[in-house]
């Protein structure tokens, strides 16, 4: 059964934590935070995905999630993946310079967009 809960995979653990001190009032959150765990979470279970790729080998965990969460949030501290991640679509982009206020601010708009158009 899907429910609002929110799956983050960040392998740096610094976006995991900022997710969980600003949301977790309102949502359920679970984190991955090492690539071979993401098959322990079932995927498919979560409404929201936020994923931070840090290596070009976590694209793979990326494609894995988008295909199995329906509302998808992604950054990368690469800027070829930014790059990629900015012609998507079909998730909404993380711009990680961005101001945290202003961050917070533009997550919680589109978690309420997306909890009415459910």
């Amino acid at each position: 059964m899907i429910d609002n809960s929110i799956f983050v995979f960040d392998t740096r653990k610094g976006f995991a934590r900022f997710i969980r001190l600003n949301f977790s009032n309102n949502y359920s959150i679970s984190t991955c935070t090492l690539r071979k765990n993401i098959e322990e979470y079932k995927l498919e279970n979560y409404r929201f995905a936020f994923i931070i790729i840090n290596d070009y080998e976590e694209m793979v965990d990326f494609l894995t999630i988008k295909k199995n969460v329906k509302y998808v949030f992604a950054g990368s501290t690469l800027p070829e993946v930014n790059k990629l991640l900015l012609e998507m679509t079909e998730i909404v982009y993380l711009d990680l310079e961005v101001v945290k206020k202003k961050t917070i601010q533009e997550i919680t708009a589109s978690l309420k967009f997306f909890e009415l158009n459910i």
